[in-house]
């Protein structure tokens, strides 16, 4: 369910979604929200919710008159939440302790001549978007201009002609004075106002402020200060202790940010940012199992998608799950994760490959994973029947054959089919002398051991059979061999003996 914008405060984050969201147990007070918003249609208005990324419906009524009344026996949830009117236009309120009040305006300009009563963050809340709105419309005008100034400049610039800055600098001191104008009345806002919602919202987005770089011995800036200092900094101002946040677009941007900007997307790197994270989030019940449930479902999902992240999944499952501190889920749900945290732990980058002992297709003796001698060793498993594989096998097959011996690989190559003859088939129009063997009815469990749930699947191997990578396709293969051949010299040069004087 898609919506018009009426207001910027909130903008970056739409996108309503009519799905509803399991609220925590609160006191049961109930809510009371009153409207009465001229020129709307007596049509059906809803109430929804921010929730991390996403928002979240949580009642609808029908309008009469351009009246309606949000009720319900159970306190709401303290955060910022969205009236979504009949038109599809939407204004926002804030929700906390009081949750009995009134809010009128009309659809000539829903902020510019909204009433409230009953609730003074409210009042406050539309006191600030009626300063902003035209600081808003000021700052886009003068940055429109300073755009075909500096189009003008660049031009003249070009052609070696004589330059006059004077109204680009004019229109920049302009805007400097707006942006300073608002970030002080931020400033006094958060001062006077400092448990209330929109003080935590803007003190949650302030950026954070970076000192000049010290000076290293050799009198030369540090390049790595900014950075650094804006990292350990990030969260200064950021109350964790506080669950509203968690009904806000604000919190959640800023925990993607850390994670996937200022943190370098490694598993090693990322699974030390996810534990930080989660012990910040201690400070709070709800935030805590908001931090723990969203990192751990996240990169089980990101892990389809980026291979190594499964890493920070199966951590997180170990570290917070397994150790019954994941106190929210239900037995059934927990032993979904734990057995799929239990399926990919073997399967990590740099693990041991679990062995396979498979019988030959032709002369059903016994061949072991672990015996192959090799350098590389691609596991690929395939079905001569799927389409996709019938692309990808001659690939590889033609690959092995340019780099078996120059790069000492081996193929051990699964037939998952159940029909043998289908193997014979395929092997007679395209022989191929790499190692085949075949499983038909899944006795060695390899499906179970290496999460085979489509084909084909390819895992790339050390000499040691260790995971050097996995749901790859053949192109990858020569990037990572020499990746990995990168990582062993580097690995070699560090831990060489120093030579005696």
């Amino acid at each position: 369910m898609m919506f018009k914008k009426t207001l910027l405060f909130f903008a970056v984050l739409l996108g309503i979604s009519t799905v509803t969201f399991a609220d925590g147990e609160k006191e049961s007070t109930g809510y009371n929200l009153q409207f009465k918003v001229v020129g709307i249609p007596d049509k059906t208005c809803k109430l929804a919710y921010y929730f991390a990324d996403k928002q979240y419906l949580k009642d609808t009524v029908i309008a009469q008159n351009g009246a309606f009344v949000f009720r319900g026996d159970e306190t709401l949830p303290g955060g910022i939440y969205i009236v979504i009117l009949p038109n599809n236009q939407y204004f926002e309120i804030m929700v906390d302790q009081d949750q009995d009040f009134r809010m009128e305006t009309d659809t000539t300009a829903y902020v510019g001549n909204m009433k409230v009563t009953g609730s003074e963050d409210n009042k406050l809340f539309y006191d600030y978007l009626k300063f902003i709105n035209p600081k808003q419309k000021d700052s886009k005008e003068l940055r429109d201009k300073m755009d075909v100034i500096r189009k003008e400049l660049d031009s003249l610039k070009k052609e070696n002609k004589k330059i006059d800055s004077t109204e680009f600098k004019l229109i920049k001191t302009k805007l400097e004075a707006i942006d300073e104008e608002v970030k002080n009345f931020k400033i006094d806002y958060m001062k006077k106002y400092p448990e209330n919602i929109l003080g935590k919202v803007f003190r949650t987005s302030k950026e954070v402020e970076i000192p000049e770089a010290p000076k290293l011995p050799n009198g030369k800036k540090d390049s790595t200060f900014a950075f650094k200092y804006y990292k350990s900094h990030f969260f200064d101002d950021i109350d964790f202790s506080d669950a509203r946040l968690l009904r806000t677009p604000v919190f959640y941007s800023k925990i993607r940010q850390y994670l996937d900007k200022l943190t370098v997307q490694h598993p090693d790197s990322l699974i030390t940012a996810s534990d930080f994270l989660s012990e910040k989030a201690r400070a709070n019940a709800e935030v805590f199992k908001f931090i723990v449930q969203n990192i751990t479902s996240h990169y089980e999902v990101e892990a389809t998608k980026v291979v190594g992240l499964d890493a920070i999944f199966v951590h997180m499952v170990n570290k917070y799950y397994k150790t019954g501190q994941a106190s929210w889920v239900d037995s059934t749900v927990m032993a979904k994760i734990m057995k799929r945290a239990k399926t990919l732990e073997p399967l990590l980058l740099g693990k041991v490959a679990p062995n396979l002992v498979l019988p030959d297709i032709y002369t059903q003796q016994p061949y072991a994973l672990h015996d192959v001698k090799a350098d590389y060793t691609v596991a690929y498993f395939w079905d001569p029947t799927c389409g996709h594989c019938k692309k990808v096998t001659p690939k590889l097959y033609e690959w092995w054959l340019e780099n078996r011996d120059k790069k000492k690989v081996a193929v051990y190559g699964v037939n998952t089919t159940v029909n043998q003859q289908e193997i014979f088939d395929y092997l007679k129009e395209k022989p191929m002398d790499w190692i085949k063997v075949w499983d038909p009815y899944n006795t060695s469990k390899f499906r179970d051991l290496y999460d085979i749930y489509k084909s084909p699947e390819m895992y790339l191997l050390d000499k040691d059979k260790k995971i050097i990578s996995k749901h790859i396709g053949v192109e990858d293969l020569d990037p990572l061999i020499k990746m990995w051949e990168k990582q062993q010299s580097q690995k070699a040069i560090q831990i060489k003996p120093e030579e005696p004087e």
